[in-house]
């Protein structure tokens, strides 16, 4: 059984799916479970509470193989006038589960960290894994120092560590604070209007959320022990003029656009270089841009049962 926390979450809903089309079982954890979504896309997965987990770790985690933790306390852009809430509201909450896990259930933990720990470069066409964290939002530094904790927690018990950074992820289950970009265009494509930063020419690097899903469990089988760090993306930079105009062809709308000044610090690029995950793990994406974002304006039109409003 793989413990997943955070499952109830954009991200946590694609891994559960998937897990449950591979035949694979999956305790989720959170604060608040969403039972019915698990009931619907994957009944084969058991839900369960943080406080039920720290209250009896010895007994919830029995029989557990992996986990990947999901949870997040924020996104990228909050905490700009608090920036101590970070870390702890990400690091404190994963060093408990860390600790506990070392104790009761000393298996291979991954963690889903993101490309915000790379900060700006302009200079560089692609961010690669050797380059030393450098973030300049305190999202980007909580998640650095997450994975300072993932890598040191390995280290005192021998449970072999996986970080996995992924680009721009996107898919059927965004919604709320995970919409991004993606789902304000959804949005806007069914009346309203998208709010542009700047002229469009920043680039990001956005991939479908199932191809992530297939990354985590290949990063959960990698058989090798110790501490692993890899970048997970399309490896193909667009911009987000691109975007909007491959967002008005995969939803059949125009998408009016408001524009108003770049954020002082934005990135203006972010691609990821893939090479060391397909190396290591065989794992490329399969899901083409055009594709996702024609899923995402189904799930769109489908409504609270299979998209956006779960």
């Amino acid at each position: 059984m793989i413990l997943v926390v955070g499952g109830t979450g954009f991200i946590g809903k694609t891994l559960v799916e998937a897990l449950q089309a591979a035949g694979r079982r999956a305790l989720c954890v959170s604060r608040n479970p969403d039972t019915d979504f698990l009931e619907r896309h994957a009944p084969g997965c058991t839900a369960m509470t943080l406080d039920a987990l720290r209250d009896d770790p010895g007994r919830a985690l029995q029989g557990i193989e992996g986990c990947v933790y999901l949870a997040s306390a924020g996104r990228l852009g909050d905490h700009g006038d608090t920036p101590w809430l970070e870390a702890r509201r990400m690091v404190g909450p994963l060093m408990r589960l860390l600790h506990l896990l070392g104790e009761h259930a000393p298996v291979p933990v991954v963690y889903l960290s993101s490309a915000a720990v790379y900060g700006r470069r302009d200079k560089a066409l692609f961010l690669r894994e050797t380059m030393a964290p450098r973030p300049i939002t305190p999202y980007g530094t909580g998640k650095a120092m997450a994975e300072l904790a993932v890598a040191a927690a390995g280290r005192q018990s021998g449970m072999p560590t996986r970080i996995l950074r992924p680009s721009t992820p996107i898919g059927r289950w965004q919604a709320g604070k995970a919409r991004g970009a993606v789902g304000a265009l959804m949005e806007a494509a069914a009346g309203g209007s998208f709010t542009l930063n700047g002229d469009g020419s920043a680039v990001r690097d956005f991939f479908d959320a199932r191809d992530l899903a297939r990354a985590i469990i290949a990063a959960l089988d990698f058989p090798r022990r110790g501490h692993r760090v890899w970048n997970v993306g399309s490896g193909t930079g667009t911009s987000l003029a691109e975007l909007i105009a491959a967002a008005e062809a995969a939803t059949g709308r125009a998408i009016p656009v408001t524009r108003r000044p770049m954020p002082e610090g934005e990135v203006p690029r972010a691609v990821l270089d893939i090479s060391r995950i397909e190396a290591d793990l065989g794992w490329k994406p399969d899901i083409p841009l055009h594709r996702a974002l024609e899923q995402c304006w189904q799930a769109w039109k489908d409504g609270p049962a299979s998209g956006p409003a779960a």
